[in-house]
């Protein structure tokens, strides 16, 4: 029987749907009601799908939840997902301060943006000190991400700022199920878009070409910016590229599993891509860049950071040529999502926010 005792959670996100909104904020919040026991959670969905135009629909689903949110009643806590991109903050602004007049605990989980690690203009900045300064808590992804705060936010209390990083379940594969000596395959896994560095990846696949590397790239998401990327890669790469589409649950784990490298060149304000992490767990070799708290994750030892196109084509080169060194990055990279980015961790740590949240407010 159901304990309709447990305190409720109402929880500010995207979607809960990877094949509507490709976005590490959903799959989190997903993970978040599947797996934290002793809370109830309800889910307040906003933002835009990402098939969905910017047409009359949207404008009233939108301008809906900003009426439904003053009705909200019996909540014990709110879990408001964030990213400090200037669509977000202007949107959600009118879902915060409801939530502050009706003095409801309130989590922040900050979700990376280009704010994260960037100075904001004039504008930006007492709009994202007024949600820093409202919340009773504040989860970042990173040590790097919560030094930031304290930098460019002096007034914020130290103390409610807590960090815990994402994190996914571990699937329950083993290193031999995957062949480390077939041809290559690439794959890019998330919103297709051209801050995820898709120009360095276009030029890195031609420079392989060009190199007469036998590789295979699997385009996995959507996006804006898709068929842009797909009309840059089609000079010469049609018989190297297979566009999946949006991948979820059995087809996802099967893409992974067939694949040995992981692209993200991204330089946009990156939190900590779930993307990234499922992809390590799945012994992926991750090639990536520095932006936002990659660099926490990804290392010398289990992958690598590069910050152009040929830079891409040279470590694909040389994990092409080295097949040893191919698993030995793979191993390495699926025992760093074992050690630190595993289920139990990441549930023991937000139960603790909860807890401390809802006693003290």
């Amino acid at each position: 029987m159901e304990n309709n005792n447990r305190p409720v959670v109402l929880i500010i996100t995207p979607s809960l749907n990877a094949s509507d909104n490709i976005s590490g904020i959903s799959s989190v919040s997903q993970l978040l009601i599947q797996e934290i026991k002793g809370y109830r959670y309800i889910p307040f969905i906003i933002g835009k799908k990402d098939a969905e135009k910017r047409g009359l629909s949207w404008f009233f689903r939108l301008t809906s939840a900003f009426v439904r949110i003053w009705t909200v009643k019996q909540v014990d806590l709110v879990h408001f997902n964030l990213a400090f991109e200037p669509k977000s903050l202007l949107r959600d602004i009118f879902l915060f301060v409801p939530v502050c007049l009706k003095r409801i605990p309130l989590v922040l989980h900050l979700h990376g943006g280009r704010y994260m690690n960037r100075q904001p203009g004039l504008f930006w900045k007492p709009l994202i000190g007024f949600f820093l300064q409202k919340a009773h808590a504040i989860v970042v992804l990173s040590e790097k991400e919560k030094s930031f705060l304290q930098t460019n936010y002096p007034k914020i209390n130290e103390g409610k700022i807590k960090v815990i990083p994402n994190a996914i379940v571990i699937p329950e594969i083993r290193m031999e199920e995957k062949d480390f000596h077939s041809d290559l395959s690439l794959v890019f896994l998330g919103r297709i878009i051209r801050e995820k560095g898709l120009e360095k990846i276009a030029g890195a696949l031609k420079e392989l070409k060009d190199q007469n590397v036998s590789f295979t790239f699997h385009l996995c998401g959507a996006g804006p910016d898709k068929d842009w990327f797909m009309q840059m890669l089609s000079p010469g790469l049609h018989d190297c590229i297979k566009d999946v589409g949006v991948v979820s649950g059995a087809q996802k784990q099967a893409v992974l599993q067939a694949s040995h490298i992981f692209l993200l060149p991204s330089h946009f304000g990156e939190g900590l891509p779930v993307a990234l992490l499922e992809s390590m767990a799945h012994f992926v070799v991750p090639i990536v860049s520095s932006a936002g708290s990659i660099p926490l994750v990804v290392n010398e030892r289990n992958g690598r950071r590069v910050s152009s196109a040929s830079e891409i084509a040279e470590a694909v080169s040389e994990l092409n040529a080295n097949r040893d060194l191919l698993r030995s990055l793979a191993e390495n990279a699926h025992q760093t999502m074992r050690e630190a980015y595993s289920i139990p961790q990441f549930t023991a740590r937000f139960k603790a926010v909860y807890l401390t949240v809802h006693k003290n407010t």
